[in-house]
């Protein structure tokens, strides 16, 4: 055995191995740092570095066809890409002529139901007038009711004509309308299609 009464104090017994309250309070804390503030000391690197052999100097035969055959899938990507694009520009361009043509068409059969309804107006003025002149001669009250119902009816005659012939000018424009919106649907969707 030792002549060192610590040593055998430590050894000996696990209650010795804990240090009393006053030993605590006279070796320092050691202070706690954040480990964002802490240096870490660099690696030491190796001094000697791996020969490149020939094979990692010169690219592998399998790496290269992959390249090229990266380059070849991203190539035909980008004409897939640009080709899409030039069949949705035509579209799109396609859209706004039949659009525009459609816009002529619906102005042109505005123009003409506007000049058909004028005349039915000018028409039922002159109706109108003639009514009022006829019913200033009327000398009895039969003539008075047998003038004022042939104009109601006239009238009525005269309106279901009109609405009539506006109905079918409106149908007319309204398919003459359609029809370049659905030639250039057609063409764009035709040209979406992809060629094989």
């Amino acid at each position: 055995m030792t002549s060192d009464p610590n040593v055998n104090a430590e050894t000996s017994s696990p209650s010795a191995v804990e240090a009393s309250p006053v030993e605590a309070k006279k070796r320092p804390a050691t202070p706690v740092v954040p480990a964002e503030r802490v240096k870490r000391k660099p690696v030491a690197q190796a001094k000697t570095k791996a020969e490149p052999s020939e094979k990692s100097s010169a690219p592998s035969v399998s790496s290269t066809a992959a390249t090229e055959a990266m380059r070849s899938v991203a190539g035909q990507s980008l004409d897939q890409v640009r080709s899409a694009f030039a069949r949705s520009q035509e579209a799109s361009l396609s859209f706004a002529r039949g659009f525009e043509a459609s816009g002529h068409v619906v102005q042109s059969g505005l123009k003409e139901m506007q000049a058909r309804v004028t005349d039915a107006l000018e028409a039922e003025a002159h109706a109108a007038f003639g009514f009022f002149r006829a019913m200033a001669q009327v000398r009895s009250l039969s003539e008075m009711i047998d003038l004022q119902s042939s104009q109601m009816r006239k009238q009525f005659e005269r309106n279901f004509d009109e609405a009539r012939e506006l109905s079918s000018l409106a149908t007319a424009v309204a398919t003459k309308a359609s029809e370049p919106v659905r030639k250039a649907l057609t063409h764009a969707l035709d040209a979406q299609r992809p060629s094989h």
